[in-house]
């Protein structure tokens, strides 16, 4: 009984180490991503994000934000979309970083969170990756 815990607890040890391994390099484009929401003064609302891709990319940014707003039944909706055609500085070229932010103009109290779709491409083809910000409450 003892030898068979052990073997099942070795098991576990070598699943656990495999799958970890296979989940430690997912992205052929991107090595570290962060996104970020935070709550300026006037109701204004800023997101950040920041990419550093795993080698030097052709394009390297966001593809994409949306912000969602809070509403009183509990859901949140999009309320405004960022695309990287419409606002090319969300998009850095020949670079081995991309970060960038965009503000929107919220109401105090209400809550807002953004969807954003991390982007890098290279010679050899592209990916797009989607992380949601924390939710943040606008304020005065």
């Amino acid at each position: 009984m003892k030898k068979k815990i052990v073997a099942i607890i070795f098991a576990l040890i070598l699943l656990v180490n495999i799958s970890g391994f296979a989940f430690a390099r997912a992205s052929e484009y991107f090595g570290y991503t962060a996104v970020y929401a935070f709550a300026l003064d006037d109701g204004e609302i800023l997101i950040e994000y920041d990419i550093d891709p795993t080698h030097t990319m052709l394009e390297c940014g966001a593809r994409i934000i949306w912000i969602y707003e809070g509403q009183n039944n509990s859901n949140y909706e999009v309320v405004r979309t960022y695309r990287m055609e419409d606002y090319p500085d969300m998009i850095q070229h020949d670079t081995i970083i991309g970060d960038g932010e965009v503000t929107y103009p919220g109401t105090p109290g209400k809550d807002y969170y953004a969807l954003v779709g991390l982007y890098a491409k290279d010679q050899y083809g592209s990916e797009t990756i989607y992380f949601p910000t924390k939710v943040v409450t606008a304020r005065n």
